[in-house]
């Protein structure tokens, strides 16, 4: 069993979904925490997922890619922090079958992760450095400011008066409609009702106030007055995909 590593100097604070901590170190994060952030489903335990046949395909793939062997891309740790650990890679795998919720989060964890992993000044030398100490505080205060400032962004947006169409909500999110509509029905905030063309929301999204009904009227090919009911994304709605797709909007 390898040894466990001990927290490097500078090591970032641990990643958190909803409110539970999830550890990583370098390029590996510790699926057990996951797990546990995820709800702890007792069907998808790490060891399990690791034995299906599509996940040894994949874990190969990636031993392949880095041209490094199972045990510097999984491995397993006792004591305090232990649990099963693996490659990034690897951990995004496992957070799509989670669920579709923590996956999308997962994939926007690692991204800014990844880039504050970059920007994040190392203490090098002398910890107690006045000088090395005032670059960091500096750092990490522009970071809490440009945080404070997207949140009350999100904030502002899920403040605003109106609702938007699917169209006009892909436009401030930077997507094409198309791709915004496919993301809806695979992550089960919209749906058809066979035999119809028209969008119904999920109850949950519209008991969530994510998303709301209302009437669309039009005139049919005969010009007789004709009226459906129509899908808008909610002030909160778009706050939410938002901050799903990682987006910085203008409030």
């Amino acid at each position: 069993m390898p040894e466990t590593p001990q927290p490097r100097a500078g090591a970032l604070v641990p990643l958190t979904y909803g409110g539970k901590p999830i550890h990583d170190r370098g390029e590996t994060v510790s699926l057990t925490d996951m797990w546990r952030a995820a709800g702890s489903p007792k069907d998808k335990r790490p060891n399990d997922w690791l034995a299906l046949g599509g996940t040894i395909e994949f874990v190969a793939a990636v031993e392949a890619s880095f041209n490094a062997g199972q045990d510097g891309i999984i491995r397993g740790e006792r004591g305090r922090g232990g649990g099963t650990w693996s490659h990034w890679q690897i951990g995004l795998a496992y957070a799509k079958y989670l669920s579709h919720d923590f996956h999308m989060w997962a994939n926007t964890a690692v991204r800014d992760r990844m880039r504050e992993a970059h920007e994040t000044p190392r203490i090098a030398g002398n910890p107690g450095d006045p000088a090395t100490v005032l670059q960091v505080i500096q750092h990490l205060q522009a970071q809490i400011a440009a945080q404070g400032q997207r949140v009350a962004a999100l904030d502002r947006l899920e403040g605003a008066e109106g609702s938007r169409c699917i169209t006009d909500t892909a436009k401030l999110l930077k997507m094409s409609r198309d791709a915004l509509t496919r993301w809806m029905v695979e992550h089960r905030w919209i749906y058809r009702r066979p035999g119809t063309d028209a969008w119904v929301a999920y109850r949950d999204k519209e008991q969530a106030l994510l998303l709301e009904h209302v009437p669309y009227h039009y005139a049919g090919r005969d010009g007789t007055p004709r009226v459906k009911m129509q899908v808008l994304v909610t002030p909160k709605g778009l706050a939410k995909l938002a901050a799903l797709h990682g987006r910085q909007l203008d409030a």
